[in-house]
């Protein structure tokens, strides 16, 4: 899991904030490598898990804000439901970017926008839900 991990990491440190190729692999490595990290994916903790789901929520969000994507809008959220199931503490962010991910995103269009922040609140309320 922390390789997979490792690589999310690596993707959004090049895509979403350009960074260079190798700091952001050295960061990826040092991700994959914390001690803690291999510790927890030992014993197959939910922390490891929920660490893992939240680093998918995270860069579906900026995936969606830089692209304006509706399929990473409906993963993030469907992520972040999941997220939610192995940390009841994560319930929070996940609220607060159901609104705030879509008023961010680069998606002008009033329209499209509304539409949008109305799915991405429904789809969260509604899985959240049942």
């Amino acid at each position: 899991m922390s390789a997979i991990a490792a690589w999310l990491l690596y993707f959004a440190l090049r895509n979403m904030f350009a960074v260079r190729p190798s700091l952001a692999a050295l960061f990826g490595t040092l991700c994959s490598v914390e001690p803690l990290q291999l510790l927890a994916e030992r014993y197959l903790l939910t922390e490891s898990c929920a660490n893992f789901l939240f680093v998918v929520h995270f860069v579906l969000a900026l995936f969606y804000i830089r692209r304006g994507k509706l399929w990473a809008l409906l993963a993030m959220q469907t992520v972040g439901v999941l997220l939610v199931g192995f940390r009841i503490s994560f319930l929070p962010e996940v609220l607060i970017t159901s609104v705030v991910v879509p008023l961010l995103s680069s998606n002008r269009r009033i329209g499209v926008l509304t539409a949008h922040l109305c799915l991405s609140l429904l789809v969260c309320y509604g899985l959240l839900a049942g």
